[in-house]
């Protein structure tokens, strides 16, 4: 199935959202400093599918830059928290805290320097198009006639055929075989398949191994039957990736209709099992949908980097330019000295995790050249929630930074994007996310 780029990259942030009825409202008194008040009005929801009875906790903290609390306050999850605060300032460092009573485990993640006054949620800025389960699937035979001829196989049912309607799922109720040495399924012959229909949708038929594609409409009700006489040709794509580093894993999907992301299907899949069971890294329609959402990871095991392209378009692009460990030099890594230079190009943000014990604790921060201190930052957050936990020390576990296309390029604008909907939010036309990874 098809891997989120937030959990094979990601820091493990959860999704929220800003939409309850419930309200806990908190006002603090104007700053008493010099300077010109400002205001900011904070109204913030963590929403946890998992915790439907509020046992999980999470808490706020807001800071200015110098270090005077503007905010710190523990609320229920799915729970709305909104508060007036005065500052000489707009901008400020956000915290939050979240305690999962189910494992009792703490996860910690600051924004630092950031302007939160537009946000309804803690952002999580991980693009993704994946949608709910909105339709409800029916099952259905779809009769192919005359398919095409295999001269070679894969070896696997997952890989034989790919038939969808919808990008939740690839759409089979079962995946069928479909083999050369099984005559039934060869050109004049029949093939079956029972797969799942969602509503009105078109219906997308790939054979991976020869490179044929059909789109149809199916009937509004009852079963399917479709001629493969004649079927179009995929356009092939090999992607390079920078040395020593492997595609693991690439999809692609689909809308016929980029007003209503609905009316979507799994174009491609590919997880590269027993290496690259087909002619390229990827094959796609040219014709039959508006736009395509692509997802391409590769990896290097033997240093823990991973790396990612995401793109929402109208084309799919023939080459990707990777961020790789070339584009950044670590000048520090110590638990309380952290400093990382940009070689070139500055990515729109990056974000560095820390883990201590069962306390995972990340800063999201602009490519400042900034040295961090964040063993004192962590251990001087006062927060209610890790009163009492034994913070030793820091241990690096994570690096992750990301350059973006079609949506604002500097760190402020682009966490607003994510901060100001529901995520995963709908990306426009040309957007793209160029991601790296390095884990210890």
């Amino acid at each position: 199935m098809k891997k989120n780029i937030a959990s094979a990259l990601s820091l493990g942030l959860l999704s929220l959202a800003a939409c309850h009825k419930d309200k806990a409202s908190l006002a603090l008194p104007a700053l008493d400093s010099a300077g010109i008040s400002k205001d900011i009005n904070i109204n913030l929801t963590y929403r946890d599918t998992q915790d439907s009875a509020k046992n999980d906790q999470w808490e706020v903290i807001i800071s200015e830059p110098a270090g005077k609390v503007l905010l710190d306050t523990i609320s229920p999850v799915n729970t709305a928290l909104s508060a007036h605060l005065h500052t000489a300032s707009y901008v400020v460092n956000a915290t939050y805290v979240f305690r999962g009573t189910t494992y009792n485990t703490y996860s910690v993640t600051t924004y630092r320097n950031v302007d939160p006054r537009s946000w309804t949620a803690m952002p999580a800025p991980y693009l993704s198009l994946i949608l709910g389960d909105t339709i409800s699937p029916s099952e259905r035979i779809t009769y192919y006639t005359h398919p095409p001829y295999l001269s070679n196989f894969e070896g696997t049912d997952f890989n034989d055929i790919i038939v969808s309607d919808y990008t939740w799922a690839l759409g089979l109720a079962g995946n069928p075989d479909y083999q050369p040495t099984d005559p039934t399924y060869q050109p004049g012959g029949l093939l079956t398949v029972y797969n799942w229909a969602h509503g009105g949708n078109p219906v997308y038929t790939l054979f991976p191994q020869p490179g044929f594609y059909n789109f149809h409409t199916p009937p509004a009700t009852g079963n399917d039957t479709v001629n493969l006489t004649h079927m179009d040709t995929t356009i092939k794509v090999n992607y390079r990736v920078p040395a020593s580093y492997s595609i693991f894993f690439n999809t692609l999907l689909g809308y016929a209709d980029t007003t209503n992301l609905n009316r979507s299907m799994t174009l491609f899949i590919n997880e590269y099992i027993g290496g690259n069971p087909y002619p390229a890294d990827l094959e796609y329609p040219p014709t039959g949908v508006q736009a395509y959402d692509l997802d391409l990871e590769a990896s290097n095991s033997a240093t823990g980097e991973f790396i990612a392209y995401l793109n929402y378009d109208t084309r799919v692009p023939s080459s990707v330019n990777w961020l790789t460990s070339a584009d950044y030099t670590l000048n520090a890594n110590l638990q309380d000295s952290f400093n990382i230079h940009f070689n070139g190009v500055k990515p729109t943000f990056y974000d560095m995790k820390w883990r201590s014990g069962k306390i995972e604790f990340e800063m999201y921060s602009a490519p400042d050249d900034a040295t961090l201190h964040p063993y004192t930052w962590f251990t001087h957050l006062g927060s209610k929630l890790l009163n009492g936990q034994s913070i030793p020390s820091l241990s690096p576990l994570n690096l992750y930074f990301v350059e973006a296309t079609g949506l604002p390029s500097d760190f402020n604008g682009y966490l607003n994007a994510f901060a100001t909907t529901a995520t995963p939010i709908t990306p426009p036309l040309g957007t793209g996310v160029i991601a790296y990874s390095k884990s210890w």
